[in-house]
């Protein structure tokens, strides 16, 4: 059980039985590379009595991960935590740049 953080941008959210996954995109530090990683979380029904919904998390959302690393090597992690990371004011210039794409495509 090798413990792993993960900060990244959501790019997919699985609501799906048995197990609820999150896909982030991850930059590493060093190499810049972008690598897409998995997040394996509980079952939706147990998020759901946490309060979770399918809409919580919105894709280009920012988030931390902790978990630990797939045995095979690949880039997934059991979840242990996920965390919102954005401030108030990234939210807003996330929605205010959704809505200007929405006004745009309906000219």
């Amino acid at each position: 059980n090798k413990p792993k953080e993960l900060q990244g941008i959501v790019t997919k959210v699985e609501w799906t039985n048995p197990h609820v996954w999150i896909y982030l995109n991850v930059r590493d530090e060093e190499s810049g590379e972008v690598t897409n990683w998995g997040a394996e979380l509980g079952p939706p029904h147990g998020l759901q009595r946490r309060g979770w919904r399918r809409t919580t998390l919105a894709i280009g959302t920012p988030i931390t991960v902790n978990g630990f690393l797939a045995r095979n090597g690949s880039p997934r992690v059991n979840a242990r935590s996920v965390t919102m990371t954005a401030t108030v004011a990234d939210l807003v210039k996330h929605w205010m740049q959704i809505q200007a794409l929405a006004v745009g495509n309906n000219k």
